[in-house]
């Protein structure tokens, strides 16, 4: 028997405890799975971004990672397989082990094709159909209280192709939406990044901002300046008239918290645009 300390965080343990459950399986079942026992149970553990009949979790991507490094695990080729038993005893959730051990007898028996199948019967994929598509529509999106995933979902589901950044600095603690590793993720789902730092509000001048009317004269003052901008709104403007599906991003999930909204109203009020909110 290996004795090992069990990993530090309950999701992982779950994700132990689940290939305990099936086995070894490929590792884009494994994520299919994830996003069943996520829709199925109450162990959300893990948020997934779906694309095809593909789905990927990237926290679920990195803790595989962190217990592979920590022997727990190993991949050959396209396939993930626990390297022993886990042996997690009393160290996983009782409840947890009760509940994924019914719910996983379901599904053993189809894993490939028939996964597919059956995440298409039961979850249609929310992807607007191209006839009902309109390229005068300006997105507009923040990630605040998103994960990478639900955010990415949003930008798919609605076919969004370019990605205008307003931020003046794109930087962020949370995973995923800081310039470099933002763009990188969005070129895998074939969304073009571009960050425009001239439309963004410099930081010094969020601060101290404490009341309804202090974010109304910041806003007042971003509008006064906006048609100095113009080169700037003309090259979003020229990007949809080109057909192209656009969303503007900042962090603020709450439009009229954020500048973007400025931006939006400019673009309709000159520009035959309509916008919507994610």
């Amino acid at each position: 028997m290996i004795s090992r300390q069990a990993p530090k965080f309950h999701r992982q343990r779950f994700l132990l405890f689940l290939l305990e459950q099936t086995g070894c399986v490929s590792v884009s079942d494994f994520q299919r799975l994830l996003f069943l026992s996520h829709q199925e149970t109450l162990l959300n553990y893990y948020d997934s971004v779906r694309y095809g009949d593909n789905f990927h979790s990237f926290q679920a991507t990195s803790d595989l990672e962190v217990l592979e490094q920590k022997d727990w695990l190993k991949f050959s080729e396209d396939t993930v397989c626990l390297k022993d038993k886990p042996y997690l005893g009393s160290e996983a959730r009782k409840e947890e082990r009760w509940l994924l051990s019914k719910w996983i007898s379901k599904y053993k028996k189809m894993m490939g094709g028939s996964l597919v199948q059956l995440i298409d019967e039961r979850y249609p994929n929310n992807i607007l159909q191209e006839d009902s598509q309109n390229n005068t529509e300006l997105f507009t999106i923040g990630y605040e209280g998103f994960s990478i995933e639900l955010y990415l979902t949003k930008l798919v589901e609605n076919k969004v192709q370019v990605l205008y950044d307003v931020r003046r600095n794109p930087f962020s603690h949370k995973f995923g939406f800081s310039k470099g590793i933002l763009s990188r993720i969005l070129s895998d789902f074939d969304i073009e990044y571009r960050h425009i730092p001239e439309l963004g509000i410099a930081s010094q001048k969020r601060k101290d901002l404490n009341s309804e009317l202090d974010y109304v004269a910041l806003f007042d003052e971003y509008r006064e300046h906006l048609p100095e901008k113009r080169l700037y709104l003309q090259e979003l403007a020229s990007t949809l008239e080109q057909g192209k599906r656009v969303a503007l991003t900042c962090f603020e999930g709450e439009p009229k918290s954020c500048h973007r909204h400025c931006v939006s109203d400019y673009l309709t009020s000159h520009w035959d645009v309509e916008v919507v909110h994610l």
